[in-house]
């Protein structure tokens, strides 16, 4: 370079201002999504149904928040974000022997279908059944939340240190991490006992155990997050 500057002709004021259009014009092609901050757990679930970062909701968002995310997106899963609040500890079901028709598989990601198979089973019993399902339905006032399967509640337990700060900062009611008060219900009935037990799980360690349905337990809703590819 420094050999073909010292025998060219162009005038040193010409060169200046070829090398500040080209600069120019190079910066103009960079993309301005590269400085964007990709979706991750910890991002806030607003009730606009839009994700951003815990400084762009402080600085910008005009909606209420209404979850944390806890998991991207991946081949096997949607991402998932986490509701802010708790209600109080309730029974999977009032009525014992009566089988709510849920997916028992513990490796299966069907929370929302084992959800509405609770709905529908104690609306075919005169309302009676599945305290814990009526709460989602006819208590909760965000639509599109749902009770964790044993699967999806161990996704969630896997990022609790990461998200309960931020729900904290949100003001809402993180994550039990009691090693007394830890168990949660899940939505998934225990295979060969499904009309009296089902699998409790705890946020401490994520094991999993088996419990009377007229027990009272603990309840996180979940919802499933579409987010677009450019985010």
């Amino acid at each position: 370079m420094k050999r073909y500057l010292k025998h060219s002709r162009i005038p040193f004021m010409l060169l200046a201002i070829v090398s500040l259009t080209f600069s120019v014009t190079f910066s103009s092609c960079v993309d301005p999504q590269d400085d964007v901050v990709p979706v991750q757990p910890g991002f806030v679930l607003c009730s606009d149904h839009s994700v951003m970062s815990i400084g762009d909701y402080h600085s910008s968002s005009r909606n209420d928040a209404i979850g944390v995310l806890f998991t991207k997106a991946s081949s096997a899963h949607t991402a998932y974000a986490v509701f802010l609040h708790e209600t109080s500890p309730v029974q999977f079901s009032d009525t014992i022997g009566v089988d709510m028709g849920t997916n028992t598989s513990l490796d299966s990601l069907c929370g929302y279908h084992n959800t509405v198979a609770l709905y529908k089973a104690s609306k075919a019993q005169g309302n009676n059944g599945s305290p814990l399902a009526k709460t989602v339905f006819d208590s909760l006032s965000q639509p599109g939340f749902f009770i964790p399967s044993v699967a999806e509640m161990r996704i969630l337990i896997s990022s609790i240190a990461t998200i309960n700060p931020v729900i904290r900062e949100l003001g809402g009611d993180p994550l039990s991490v009691s090693p007394t008060d830890s168990w949660y219900w899940t939505s998934t009935e225990v295979l060969g006992n499904k009309s009296y037990q089902s699998w409790i799980c705890s946020t401490t360690s994520g094991a999993i155990s088996e419990s009377m349905k007229d027990s009272f337990h603990r309840i996180r809703f979940i919802t499933s997050v579409s987010i677009p590819d450019n985010e």
